[in-house]
């Protein structure tokens, strides 16, 4: 990105996240194409591994292998959809799979969502929404239903509802401490809004 930064730099309408993605990854593919695909890829794999691996850490009631083959079956298909492309949606597509995927497997599994689970789902439906605010509603109902099952399974709290809060806000007050930084709120408003 040549040091400049999305919205006070150039204009754009989507998330910052895909930017500095890319920005990774043109540092080590340098202007080659084809590198940046073949690093794009290795992304993509790391991405859908760590996520698999997550998924199965915080699940303690079954091994979720079927996952894995979710995963497998999204790899071979990507052409078709061109999801192998570096590009705001299918990134913002694999960033909630993972949030989803723990949240709805908690709850077929009548499992409580610990902090560590709420820290995941929060992170990644966050960064899906900071990639493509397109997402922001998918997100949002992450929050509800994960609102809903924290509630079901631990109560109607005060203490339960505030920690489920601080956490899922958390990645979005941390970029709004970095556009209030870079002085870029105004612009990235103008740019999602207008």
């Amino acid at each position: 990105m040549q040091g400049l930064l999305p919205y006070n730099s150039f204009f754009s309408h989507h998330g910052p996240l895909a930017y500095f993605l890319a920005a990774i990854i043109n540092f080590f593919s340098g202007l080659s194409f084809v590198k940046f695909r073949l690093l794009s890829a290795v992304f993509f794999f790391i991405l859908f591994l760590g996520s698999y691996r997550l998924v199965r850490k915080q699940i303690r009631s079954l091994s979720p292998n079927y996952f894995l083959l979710f995963i497998f079956a999204l790899a071979i298909s990507m052409t078709f959809f061109w999801g192998q492309m570096f590009l705001a949606d299918p990134v913002s597509g694999y960033l909630l799979v993972p949030a989803y995927a723990l949240l709805f497997l908690k709850i077929y599994f009548e499992e409580r969502l610990e902090n560590r689970d709420l820290w995941i789902i929060s992170i990644f439906s966050a960064f899906a929404v900071l990639n493509s605010m397109t997402y922001t509603y998918a997100a949002g109902t992450i929050g509800i239903i994960g609102i809903i099952w924290q509630i079901r399974k631990n109560g109607l709290t005060i203490n339960n509802i505030l920690r489920f809060g601080v956490i899922f806000a958390a990645p979005y007050l941390i970029f709004a401490g970095y556009l209030l930084v870079t002085g870029s709120l105004a612009d990235f408003l103008y740019h999602q809004y207008k």
